[in-house]
């Protein structure tokens, strides 16, 4: 990793602080007193924020992580449907098959569980659905008692601003999801 101009020190607790983000640790690794709080002054420091935020920014197009990805996949967790997964009656619990499912659908899925040597039923549990929804609701600001009354300028474009990132979370999920 090549942070710029920065002190070899500071390179070092740059290269620390991005193992854990816990500033006090890496700045006591980088070679700083375990007596002083000295991390957080190095974080405000503007040229170890411009490397820090350039390998962050590096990570994520490293690894593709975006908001709207990550928006997608709280899509799939809060709307996701076990009716899309199995079948369930008088003969038990049936799984689709994995080739069966979407992407989306397979995203959606936090454990699997086959049935057991006698015969008895498998089990499938989908993510928390009611946390993603709630983190879906945060992010456009639904629990915002400011957002309902008005007090902020919500508005892109000259269109309400939760109007259009409902619209563009719609959009993502028809590209990405299914």
């Amino acid at each position: 990793m090549s942070t710029g101009r920065l002190k070899p020190r500071h390179q070092r607790f740059v290269e620390e602080y991005l193992i854990d983000f816990n500033a006090t640790q890496a700045a006591i690794r980088a070679g700083y007193s375990a007596h002083t709080r000295y991390g957080d002054a190095l974080l405000r420091k503007p040229g170890i924020a411009a490397a820090v935020n350039k390998e962050l920014a590096a990570r994520e197009e490293k690894a593709r992580i975006t908001g709207d990805r990550v928006l997608i996949e709280y899509g799939r967790m809060a709307f996701a449907n076990m009716r899309d997964f199995a079948e369930w009656g008088a003969k038990g619990l049936i799984l689709r098959e994995k080739s069966e499912l979407t992407e989306a659908e397979a995203a959606a899925i936090a454990e699997i569980r086959p049935s057991d040597s006698n015969g008895k039923g498998g089990q499938i549990k989908l993510y928390d659905k009611k946390a993603a929804l709630d983190a879906l609701a945060r992010h456009l600001g639904l629990f915002d008692p400011n957002a309902r009354l008005g007090k902020h300028d919500q508005t892109v474009g000259g269109k309400d601003a939760r109007q259009e990132l409902r619209e563009r979370i719609q959009k993502l999920m028809r590209k990405g999801g299914s």
